[in-house]
């Protein structure tokens, strides 16, 4: 889910922008605790080895990006921050509009780590480091390689594309252990040895609409946890289960400001604007 923009271009802003996302945290909660209610929030269930990766590593993410698209006035709007309870996610991009770093708050001012993304020349993504100031110990990193239409993720994990770049597939050691469906765009069903999840979306633009960020890298789940594709994800089910449904504020150009769980989770966006 960091310092509020990268240096590119010109940005539309009125207001400093980090004071700006650091108000929007009241409650002092552990940093575990809020990050793991985002996964129940999102996949119904907790899940500490997820959490591992979210707070101790690489955390989850999820879905379709497509490339930025301009609005009327020659700008793109991307996604700035995401904040749920005590937890602030700051994000930063390079000058193509991909997402190259994230940092990772815990009470609007602690930072507990930060993510850097690295891409080649062709726009792959090729390194994913996790930096903990407060403990270098924990400092980790990933490595990609694409060859062909598959991804490799340290050598022992692969993502099998589609020809829109989207994965089908994630494969463990030579083993599939997740399948993914789209529907106009958007994940419409994710199935694994334990459960099938379906989804449904409404006709607004996500808050990862306009990133241009290889599609992949979110579907992936390396960054906050699997997010919503091009649109607003509104009804999720998780095999026979309950249905958890979603409803949303929108800004003027149609992106979603905050989102609300059946449950309660409620989870707020900021944005900037970049000049093409």
């Amino acid at each position: 889910m960091n310092r509020l923009l990268a240096p590119w271009g010109k940005a539309k802003t009125t207001r400093s922008k980090k004071s700006r996302v650091l108000r929007l945290f009241k409650s002092c909660r552990q940093g575990e605790r809020a990050a793991d209610e985002i996964l129940t929030a999102r996949h119904g269930h907790k899940n500490r080895s997820i959490m591992s990766k979210l707070v101790l590593m690489f955390c989850t993410l999820a879905v379709l990006i497509f490339s930025c698209k301009k609005d009327n006035d020659g700008t793109v709007q991307l996604l700035e921050s995401i904040s749920f309870g005590d937890m602030l996610f700051c994000i930063e991009y390079d000058g193509q509009s991909r997402i190259s770093k994230i940092n990772y708050y815990k009470n609007s001012d602690e930072l507990l780590f930060t993510q850097t993304l690295t891409y080649n020349s062709d726009g792959d993504l090729i390194l994913a480091k996790s930096e903990y100031p407060s403990n270098p110990s924990n400092n980790s990193q990933k490595t990609f390689v694409k060859i062909g239409n598959k991804i490799w993720i340290d050598g022992s994990e692969t993502f099998e594309l589609n020809s829109q770049g989207l994965p089908v597939y994630r494969v463990l050691y030579g083993r599939r252990i997740r399948t993914y469906e789209y529907l106009d765009g958007n994940m419409s069903r994710m199935t694994d040895y334990v459960n099938s999840v379906t989804y449904t979306y409404d006709n607004k633009k996500s808050p990862f609409y306009s990133c241009n960020t290889p599609k992949w890298v979110l579907v992936w789940g390396g960054l906050f946890w699997p997010v919503d594709i091009r649109n607003n994800m509104i009804t999720r089910k998780m095999g026979e289960g309950a249905t958890t449904s979603y409803t949303y504020t929108y800004d003027d150009a149609g992106y979603a400001l905050t989102s609300k769980a059946s449950n309660g989770i409620e989870i707020s966006y900021t944005y900037i604007k970049k000049y093409k």
